[in-house]
């Protein structure tokens, strides 16, 4: 199973803390002949309430697929129905497989969720993490149930004008480290490195950023914040950031693997005041 967990550090201990939790599994049907996907959502859905909802995908493409889904995540029945001909109002038993998957997700989620009865809410277990997903996480797949149901007022920047350059890890990187702030961010760029001698005969080479495309967002304000990434492999980026006014502002470089459903920060390559 493929699990999806998003918070919101501003409002910890509150309603507002569990942004998304996701629950996803996708198993090839030899009877439909298509991938069959199952969902259990549950996030904040604004004005101090929380939502869960239940899905059947049968087909990995939206616009083409049969959907089942109920406004709950717990045990009961498959509520509506989307299909060629539009939606429809059908409240009948899950199928079993859509029961197995249900059983083996609620017996996963105290991992991760726990039910406050008093208040009738979930709250994550662990609060040290504002993201976490597993490694195939299917995120675009998730993005698209939007426009089916989609109660809550959270998904991972969905709305967000990424760069065509961006790529699916980068975009994880900043749900992990820039959720909370990414309307403050100034500028998006990707970047490589210049590697030049080192006239003091030390071992390690010296490295420059050589920025080899940009996005400035115009941002009104003052304060820079910018990331320039380099992915290395399909769990591996280099994130290069600047911070602070024209004249008085930093710049670092560090290495992050994505291992175990979130980033790990690695080498330091450099650090400088300006």
């Amino acid at each position: 199973m493929n699990i999806l967990i998003q918070l919101n550090s501003n409002h910890p201990k509150t309603i507002k803390e569990l942004s998304l939790f996701v629950i996803h599994q996708s198993k090839f049907s030899t009877v439909l002949k298509t991938f069959i996907h199952h969902l259990i959502v549950i996030g904040y859905a604004g004005g101090g309430v929380q939502e869960e909802a239940f899905y059947r995908v049968e087909g990995s493409k939206i616009k083409d697929a049969k959907i089942f889904y109920s406004t709950v995540s717990g045990p009961g029945i498959l509520e509506y129905k989307i299909d060629e001909e539009g939606a429809s109002l059908v409240d009948i038993p899950l199928f079993e497989d859509s029961e197995e998957f249900q059983n083996a997700a609620l017996a996963l989620m105290p991992k991760y969720i726990s039910f406050i009865e008093e208040q009738d809410i979930f709250m994550p277990i662990n609060n040290e993490k504002k993201f976490e997903a597993s490694p195939k996480f299917p995120t675009s797949f998730l993005r698209s149930l939007q426009n089916v149901y989609w109660p809550f007022s959270h998904l991972i920047n969905d709305k967000f004008p990424y760069p065509d350059f961006i790529t699916p890890l980068m975009k994880m990187w900043l749900a992990q480290y820039e959720s909370d702030a990414m309307e403050q961010i100034t500028v998006l760029g990707i970047f490589e490195w210049e590697f030049f001698p080192n006239k003091k005969n030390r071992p390690r080479r010296r490295r420059r950023v050589n920025r080899i495309a940009e996005v400035d967002f115009n941002v009104p304000t003052q304060f820079k914040r910018r990331y320039y990434f380099l992915q290395i492999d399909e769990s591996t980026l280099h994130v290069y950031a600047e911070y602070g006014f024209s004249m008085a502002g930093s710049a670092m470089a560090d290495e992050y693997t994505f291992k175990e459903g979130s980033f790990v920060k690695g080498e330091h390559f450099l650090y400088r005041f300006s």
